[in-house]
């Protein structure tokens, strides 16, 4: 049976009221995106700039700016009209660097445009910049989940490196060891040689006293 004192009715009314409902906690958060505080993504939840760009390239003139014929790259072909025009309907600015810039810091990349120039259209494209990541198609939104942060890659990898060094530390310990182990067994080796060749070349001699008198009975 639980006793009920006006301590422990002190201390529930203390901890109800310092307990934040689901409403403030929403609430804080909202706050917090207003205020710059750092929040945390859960695992799948895509970050506002990649559901923005999928959108903007998604539903952009395509004059300006458009998917590629394959769907996996996507195409700026008019970089003054898409930083005036079309980055502002989605983001604060209307600068196409800070916008490259930012689709760097998710691992997209920049391809070459390695097409002949045969009409005047081939040159055109020269100037449209086209860019690529794999997880970043045309039809998959799913994907974009897949995309992180350089600096989260940079840890990946940096795991990697880590666990690479381990092995390589372990296999120079395990070369010394063999090392040692040669070394002992050519020892021995060197050994049993001397051994054997000292055995073999030993002269053998009469004492002299014994020849004398084997010369004198003669």
């Amino acid at each position: 049976k639980t006793l009920t004192t006006p301590y422990t009715i002190a201390a529930v009314a203390t901890i109800q009221r310092n307990t934040p409902t689901e409403t403030q906690l929403t609430d804080n958060n909202k706050s917090n995106t207003m205020t710059g505080k750092k929040t945390y993504m859960k695992k799948d939840e895509i970050p506002v700039f990649l559901k923005k760009t999928y959108h903007m390239i998604d539903s952009c003139d395509p004059t300006i700016a458009t998917w590629s014929s394959d769907g996996r790259t996507f195409l700026v072909k008019d970089t003054d009209v898409f930083a005036s025009e079309i980055i502002p309907q989605f983001f604060k600015h209307n600068n196409f660097s800070s916008f490259v810039r930012q689709l760097n810091f998710y691992g997209f990349r920049k391809i070459k445009n390695d097409t002949v120039r045969i009409h005047d259209d081939d040159d055109e494209a020269q100037k449209y910049w086209r860019f690529k990541h794999e997880f970043f198609l045309r039809g998959r939104p799913d994907l974009l989940k897949e995309i992180r942060k350089s600096s989260q890659i940079n840890a990946a990898d940096q795991q990697e490196v880590d666990k690479l060094k381990d092995e390589v530390s372990y296999l120079k310990g395990e070369v010394e060891n063999l090392s040692s182990i040669v070394q002992q067994m050519a020892q021995t080796i060197r050994q049993l040689n001397e051994g054997t060749a000292a055995s073999i070349n030993v002269p053998t001699y009469e004492p002299a006293q014994k020849k004398r008198k084997f010369d004198a009975d003669n």
